[in-house]
Parts: C-alpha cells; sequence; structure tokens
C-alpha cells in the first residue's frame, strides 16, 4: 500500500511540474505576442505623427 501511494504522488508530482511548464510557456508566449503588437504599433504611429508635426516645425 505504501508503494502504490508513493508512486501516486510521484506521478502527481511529475504531471504538476509538466502542467508548469507550459503555463510558463503559454505565458511566455503571450509576452512575446504583446511585444509584437506593442512593436507595430509604434512603428504604425510614429510616421503619422511625424506628418501631422511637420505643419507645426515649419510654422515656427
Amino acid at each position: 500500500m505504501v508503494a502504490d501511494d508513493h508512486s501516486v504522488a510521484v506521478c502527481v508530482t511529475l504531471s504538476t511540474f509538466k502542467c508548469g511548464g507550459y503555463s510558463t510557456r503559454s505565458v511566455v508566449s503571450q509576452s512575446q505576442a504583446s511585444d509584437q503588437w506593442a512593436f507595430y504599433q509604434a512603428k504604425s504611429i510614429k510616421p503619422m505623427q511625424r506628418n501631422l508635426s511637420l505643419p507645426n516645425a515649419s510654422a515656427v
């Protein structure tokens, strides 16, 4: 009985570690996607800001 309980405990522990690894990968993947989206938005906004600021710069 004790050996069976020990085997179950080991299996539960290993499966918990494995699931934790997937969770960590998911968080890292979500962070990378967020970074890529922010980079895309920044690239889109910078030229627009430049175009909007040109008339103001010539008036100064």
